[in-house]
């Protein structure tokens, strides 16, 4: 069963970071999705990202 109740969720959200399984989703397709979890290390990374990004 998924972290979210549902059986059959096709949808995985991975961190991007550590590749920890933040959640589930139900989608039509197997679908991977990234994002960061609430890690603190993995919120460094991703401010870093964000801030390197912004610099041009």
């Amino acid at each position: 069963m998924g972290q979210n109740g549902h059986m059959n969720d096709l949808g995985t959200i991975l961190c991007k970071h550590c590749g920890e399984v933040i959640d589930t989703v139900d989608t039509d397709n197997v679908v991977t999705f990234y994002s960061s979890c609430k890690n603190d290390h993995c919120n460094e990374l991703n401010s870093e990202v964000l801030f390197n990004d912004s610099e041009g």
